[in-house]
């Protein structure tokens, strides 16, 4: 499988080959559709989860900002949503695709994108407290999208922020 000779060394991969030792001969690993559609979204859920509980408790203290962009990766339109703050780092809220909303003639304009992030920060941030800007690139619907927040979160500065990139 073109698998490194150095991944021997790994110590993560001699772990495993010791624990596995100590399985019975019935025992048969999950298979790849459960790997995907079972074990991989519990692992997402508690790894944000945990981002999430890290960053509301450090923006106590911080404050925090929200991220997003827009991407294309094969032909599929996509918007990427991202919180941090100095005390936690960045966390991943959400990759949105947007294929459905754009096949139906939408776009992602302010409404849209406002309509999309600001359940992220609610969860977040129920109480607006935490949330005080947003970084967007300097497209314009971003920018509006930025100032449509600005309206549910009052505490959030910077609305017109952004840069081109």
């Amino acid at each position: 499988n073109s698998l490194l000779f150095s991944l021997t060394n790994d110590y993560l991969f001699r772990r495993i080959l010791q624990l596995a030792r100590n399985v019975n001969n019935n025992y048969t690993p999950p298979g790849r559709n459960a790997i995907v559609n079972e074990f991989l979204p519990k692992i997402h859920k508690s790894y944000r989860d945990n981002q999430v509980k890290n960053f509301k408790e450090a923006g106590e203290d911080y404050g925090g900002t929200l991220h997003a962009d827009g991407a294309t990766i094969r032909k599929r339109p996509l918007v990427n949503v991202l919180c941090s703050n100095p005390g936690e780092g960045s966390c991943l809220l959400d990759v949105v695709d947007c294929s459905e909303h754009m096949s139906e003639d939408g776009k992602k304009d302010a409404w849209y994108l406002a309509k999309m992030m600001l359940p992220l920060m609610r969860e977040v941030d129920p109480n607006k407290v935490i949330f005080d800007y947003v970084v967007f690139d300097g497209a314009s619907n971003f920018q509006k999208a930025a100032k449509l927040i600005g309206e549910h979160f009052p505490r959030v500065t910077g609305r017109a922020l952004g840069w081109v990139g």
